[in-house]
């Protein structure tokens, strides 16, 4: 048997050049179109089996006139570093990123209400296009593209699927790229949110914005609190109000999920004097969620800063809060004094 990377003598037979058998090489995966162009010249051939070598993936190959046998390089070694980062061998028949994109986008089309679309864009004042999907069906959508596949995503394809959802300026693909990102979050790690912080500033709402912090960043944040915190102290700090509400909202599903209120309350107080809505929404978001299930922790940090804090906040952060305590914190509010 030839070794790796060798070809056996071919047969009498019409010329055949040894690139009409190398298969284009494209994250791993063997494109079809490629290995069939050698039928031009009369070769059938057929691939029977993926083959992971240390270094390089090589896909066996026999001629079926002949019977001799191939063994060829499919990818090569990752090209910063060296690094072969193709440990998962893409199917033949996997779609393509962009393929998926647009199924995506042919059922949301199919779903959506001309009609709507006009006033969502002008409820959110976007310049975004607007095709009429609702959120849910938005949702819908993604479950059932990805219900459909054969293999399910890994990383590199969500992200890349995600980069083409977004990368066109309709508000459905963009929403259905945060939803993706959302429904596939175990995948995602500290090494995305720079992916994720591009997204969060090219989105310029908070239908966007409050998806890809909540639910994204937020998990990022519950698997991996020592690596997600400087960033989100960054965050925090930034000119970018949308970037400092997500720094806000990522804590949303970590407090819901118990963890201590300490660092969020830090953010919101250093940011509680902000006279941007969007900002003072966000705390108060944060504040009456966690006061569902911990109410004197929320109480205990609004007494004191009753004088300080926005109707805003304190309306939607004494929500759940026990009848006397909410009277009474907001009765200090109205009176500008710390209850």
């Amino acid at each position: 048997m030839p070794g790796v990377g060798t070809m056996a003598p071919m047969p009498a037979m019409a010329p055949m050049p040894a690139m009409a058998l190398v298969p284009a090489m494209a994250g791993g995966s063997i494109r079809w179109g490629h290995l069939m162009a050698g039928a031009v010249y009369g070769a059938r051939i057929r691939v029977v089996g993926i083959v992971l070598v240390p270094v390089v993936v090589v896909a066996v190959v026999i001629h079926r006139r002949s019977g001799l046998l191939w063994i060829l390089p499919t990818s090569m070694p990752h090209a910063r570093g060296g690094r072969h980062r193709g440990s998962r061998v893409r199917s033949v028949t996997a779609p393509s990123a962009a393929l998926l994109a647009a199924r995506l986008e042919a059922r949301l089309r199919a779903v959506a209400r001309p009609e709507r679309a006009e006033q969502e864009r002008r409820y959110l004042k976007s310049d975004l296009e607007f095709l009429g999907a609702t959120v849910w069906q938005i949702r819908a959508a993604v479950k059932e593209l990805l219900a459909g596949l054969e293999e399910d995503l890994d990383h590199h394809r969500l992200i890349e699927l995600a980069e083409i959802l977004w990368r066109e300026p309709m508000h459905e693909r963009r929403m259905a790229a945060v939803v993706l990102l959302e429904v596939r979050s175990g995948l995602l790690s500290v090494g995305d949110l720079p992916f994720i912080e591009r997204l969060i500033r090219e989105s310029r709402t908070w239908a966007l914005v409050d998806g890809l912090a909540a639910d994204v960043v937020g998990d990022i944040l519950s698997a991996d609190e020592e690596g997600t915190l400087p960033v989100l102290d960054r965050w925090a700090a930034d000119h970018d109000f949308w970037v400092r509400r997500s720094a806000l909202l990522a804590w949303l599903r970590p407090l819901r999920r118990g963890a201590p209120l300490d660092h969020f309350v830090g953010m919101a107080d250093a940011m509680l004097d902000e006279r941007e809505f969007f900002i003072r929404k966000a705390i108060g978001w944060v504040l009456r969620e966690v006061g569902k299930r911990r109410p004197e922790p929320v109480a205990a940090w609004l007494a004191p800063r009753t004088h300080r804090v926005s109707g805003v906040t304190i309306r939607e952060a004494v929500k759940y809060l026990p009848a006397p305590v909410r009277a009474e914190l907001m009765t200090a509010y109205r009176e500008r004094r710390p209850a």
